[in-house]
């Protein structure tokens, strides 16, 4: 799942870096098989790849932004299922006002790891920003479950939850990630944060 299994991952000078997400999907919960998974996933991290157990009754039950998106362009890459069986159809207007939240309330904690020195500032802004798209998009009903869409569902109708200065720097993260110049200057990582609780108060 995520922005490799729709051509949107990052390379740079032939290094990848940005993640390739992995849900390793599990008939039901189970502790041991849990800490078993984590075992094995532990030893790619270094390499970009990461993901954990995701039992399948959770797929075919929750309705969220990672399982809209896995639907939508996620690829079986072991086993002999399909994503007709894995997970339900789902529209946006299925997805919940909580992911909204939920995602914005994630990226908080890139804060913390910039504050732990495991995050660039950079990064963090990234993150934060990509956030506040799919955000102000799902809470408006017009989630899409790729950056191209997300930017372009942006640039024809600005939704309410951004700032002019935030609505900016959105789009412009979008362009770069998607290999275009970034014609704005990059906001600080304060501006970032601000920009990030100013959308969770106003989710």
């Amino acid at each position: 799942a995520g922005s490799a299994c729709r051509g949107e991952e990052i390379w740079r000078n032939g290094r990848l870096v940005s993640d390739i997400d992995l849900m390793l999907v599990t008939r039901h919960t189970n502790p041991y098989r849990t800490r078993s998974l984590a075992s094995i996933m532990s030893r790619f991290r270094t390499d970009g790849i990461d993901g954990g157990p995701t039992p399948l009754p959770s797929l075919r039950r929750f309705r969220t932004l990672a399982f809209y998106e896995a639907r939508a362009n996620g690829v079986v890459v072991w086993g002999n299922y399909d994503l007709d069986y894995l997970l339900p159809p789902m529209a946006d207007s299925d997805l919940p006002r909580w992911e909204a939240i939920r995602v914005l309330a994630n990226r908080m904690f890139e804060h913390l790891k910039v504050a732990c020195g495991q995050r660039t500032p950079e990064q963090a802004v990234t993150k934060s920003y990509e956030a506040l798209a799919e955000a102000s998009l799902a809470l408006e009903g017009r989630y899409r479950p790729s950056y191209k869409a997300r930017l372009a569902e942006l640039t024809m109708n600005p939704p309410g939850l951004l700032s002019p200065n935030a609505y900016d720097a959105a789009v412009g993260i979008l362009r770069a990630r998607l290999g275009e110049h970034l014609s704005i200057p990059i906001p600080c990582v304060d501006a970032a944060r601000r920009d990030l609780l100013c959308g969770l108060r106003d989710a």
